[in-house]
């Protein structure tokens, strides 16, 4: 086995930023716990001193546990991080919604909570603007149903209560700049009852306990309902009358800045319980909260809130209570030890709905598995962005070829900045996969710099992670950037080896870039943990099939490689005396092709040169001109053609020709001539530089215009070399 290699570059503290970008979680709480006990013994302390004050019930404990990068309470030793709804709507499988949904629940239960808030049923409107992202199922309506009504089934069986979220918001919102930020709806009603409400319609028809209602504007049903969650229109006649829930209703967070500022907490508060709400949600600030107070003592003083609409509120409330509380669970949960008790087999769950998340988005052309596809001396570089990590479960161990990857949050005592330990760990187990070397740096709101361009300089793999680049667009740039950098590279005497390969690894959306706009590779892992990372390295190194389908994305695009079941073509230099007959058949077939651009476009081919008899006289005597064909000896019949035209007094070549006969694209014809070709320059030629195309008037016309199947592969193929 190779020598390991890795090197981390650190960022020069004037290039990097003052404070490292996180990724945004909007409903993670401040104060989340730390520890599983602390949490226990909280919440027992506080049914004790409700025990003990005369409540007739517990109460309600309701937490945040979306699992992925939304985990209220998270610990190491006995919380298991899970994967995200986006992750498990990769599987397309209802039954790891409900094993995931049932896990999570029966250790929230062992440490005393019975509420879960979640999940959220949003349905992705618009890929391109920032929303929830991997908290979302995805952007199909029915699936987002069936597999949020599987989670919410498996909670319910461990004994928890579920809060569907956020009605009606789409996991995607355009957002109005004039009114505080307020998330905007701008499909109508009926469309509503068509995507976003579907989920919401299933959820309904099962028993879910509770719907949080979220803060949007809906702009079809009039430019005075600016917060569904503050409107009788939305939850009295939309969501109880026309969609029939009993159950209840809790609003968004009354302080958002949505709300807050344009409304006010004591405002929202008698709103929200006018329009339908049951419960209200003041999570964070406690002078927030008894203004909430205040405002609800004062409706009630001037009868603004009729006191029998409070008690018919506190029903709904109480019959939550009965259904999912009883004291005796109350004042002594489970408790840690029955947590470790669910640890092993949680633990592998998880693994395993990983393990069946991870999606090729695009692998064009090939390069996954990289033991198979790079050279063993390879150098790679790692290009990763600063964030704040979630949840990391260390020494997690699970075999590329040998290699562990342990993930650390802790900042480095060596000065590194804080969160690039979370990658070099993920660096250094690459390393050991024997594909070669590894050198890291991080990237920022900076761009690429001169460290970056020195890495881009050897390298034969570029590596960039980004996380939630919709919402951090330098992300996306910096991607981009890169990209071209490699496309455009010259690498001198090392030329005719072309640019190094890209992949894109999107640790968190796989919306990341527009669909089709990455040349490359591009891989999601929907959460940025230590067993995703190790999931996507064991892809990487070829231990693990990625089988994953991000949702709204269709079949990964994916170039089987020469390897993969297409043949080998044997590629000869043309002879003039045993080839010019077929020739003219095989130029004069492609001029003519039926659908092959328009006539004009095939007129172009023998202006610019393509006739047999252009192929006897080079027309410049400065330039040495080649021909490799690949052909039917049996039959004398060209299949296809490349010319290649090279410069001796600057040792320069341009390739300016592929073409194959129609009936025998795509397999693997273009691509031979091609990697002949650049065989031949290497060996033969000991060109300096190559490029496709040619600086020469009337020798190379450019690629048709006309939009035909044919056409458009052959641009995208020209494109990609």
């Amino acid at each position: 086995m190779p020598k390991t290699s890795f090197v981390s570059v650190l960022l020069p503290p004037d290039r990097a930023p003052s404070s490292p970008e996180p990724l945004e979680c909007p409903e993670r709480l401040i104060a989340g716990w730390s520890a599983a006990e602390q949490g226990l013994r909280l919440i027992r302390d506080l049914q004790i001193i409700a025990h003990r004050s005369g409540h007739e019930q517990p109460l309600l404990i309701a937490l945040d546990q979306e699992n992925g990068l939304v985990n209220s309470i998270t610990d190491e030793l006995y919380i298991t991080q899970f994967p995200s709804s986006m992750a498990i709507a990769a599987t397309k499988s209802k039954e790891n919604a409900y094993l995931v949904g049932h896990a999570t629940a029966r250790e929230l239960s062992a440490i005393g909570v019975n509420w879960l808030l979640g999940p959220a049923l949003d349905v992705i409107l618009d890929r391109t603007l920032p929303g929830l992202g991997t908290r979302s199922f995805g952007d199909d309506p029915h699936l987002v149903a069936k597999l949020g009504s599987n989670f919410i089934r498996g909670c319910r069986d461990a004994h928890v209560a579920c809060c569907a979220k956020h009605f009606p918001l789409g996991g995607s919102l355009e957002i109005d700049e004039s009114v505080a930020k307020v998330p905007v709806i701008s499909t109508s009603l009926e469309q509503l009852r068509q995507s976003i409400i579907v989920p919401f319609e299933q959820a309904i028809h099962d028993g879910v306990d509770g719907i949080a209602a979220a803060g949007c504007a809906i702009s079809s049903m009039g430019p005075k309902l600016m917060h569904a969650c503050l409107s009788k229109k939305v939850l009295t006649e939309l969501l109880r009358g026309q969609l029939g829930y009993e159950g209840v209703i809790v609003s968004e967070c009354l302080e958002m800045d949505g709300i807050a500022q344009s409304v006010g907490v004591g405002q929202a508060t008698v709103m929200g319980l006018s329009a339908g709400c049951d419960m209200i949600n003041v999570c964070r600030s406690f002078p927030m909260q008894l203004e909430a107070f205040a405002s609800l003592s004062l409706a009630l003083d001037n009868k603004t809130v009729p006191a029998s609409r409070v008690e018919e509120k506190a029903l709904r409330i109480s019959s939550l209570k009965a259904k999912y509380t009883n004291w005796q669970q109350a004042l002594q949960p489970l408790g840690l030890q029955h947590l470790e008790s669910l640890r092993a087999g949680h633990r592998q769950l998880a693994l395993r709905v990983y393990e069946q998340s991870m999606t090729i988005l695009q692998d064009d052309p090939p390069v996954i598995p990289l033991t198979q596809t790079l050279p063993t001396r390879s150098k790679i570089a790692l290009f990763t962005p600063l964030l704040r990590v979630g949840q990391t479960q260390s020494s997690l161990s699970h075999g590329s070829r040998g290699s562990s990857l342990t993930l650390q949050t802790r900042k480095s005592a060596s000065g590194s900045m804080y969160g690039e330990e979370y990658f070099q760990a993920f660096g250094q187990a690459l390393s050991r996969c024997g594909v070669g070397e590894v050198v890291h740096t991080s990237y920022s709101s900076h761009g690429v710099q001169i460290e970056h361009e020195r890495l881009l300089e050897d390298a034969d793999l570029v590596i960039i992670m980004v996380a939630d680049a919709t919402r951090n667009q330098y992300q996306a740039a910096f991607a981009r950037h890169v990209n071209v950098l490699c496309r455009l590279r010259e690498r001198g005497q090392k030329a005719v080896k072309g640019p190094p390969a890209v992949v894109l690894l999107s640790l968190s959306s796989p919306h990341d870039l527009p669909i089709g706009s990455w040349r490359g590779t591009h891989l999601a892992i929907y959460d940025c943990t230590a067993i995703s990372l190790s999931c996507v390295l064991r892809v990487l190194c070829g231990n693990l099939k990625a089988e994953g389908r991000a949702p709204g994305h269709p079949m990964p695009k994916r170039v089987q490689s020469r390897e993969d079941h297409q043949p080998t073509w044997l590629v000869e230099q043309f002879d003039p005396t045993r080839d010019l007959t077929s020739l003219y058949v095989f130029l004069k077939a492609a001029a003519e092709s039926e659908g092959e651009g328009s006539p004009a476009e095939r007129l172009s081919l023998w202006l610019s040169g393509l006739s047999p008899d252009a192929f006897l006289n080079a027309p410049n005597s400065t330039m040495a001109t080649y021909y490799f064909i690949v052909r039917n000896a049996s039959t004398e019949t060209i299949y296809g053609l490349c010319r290649l035209h090279h410069f001796k007094s600057v040792s320069h070549s341009c390739l300016d020709l592929i073409l194959v006969e129609a009936s025998k694209r795509r397999l693997s014809i273009g691509t031979d001539l091609y990697n002949f070709t650049l065989s031949f320059l290497r060996d033969c030629l000991n060109a300096n530089t190559v490029q496709v195309g040619c600086p020469l008037f009337g020798i190379y016309p450019g690629l048709l215009k006309s939009s035909t199947p044919a056409n458009d592969y052959a641009k995208k193929w020209l494109e990609t070399l």
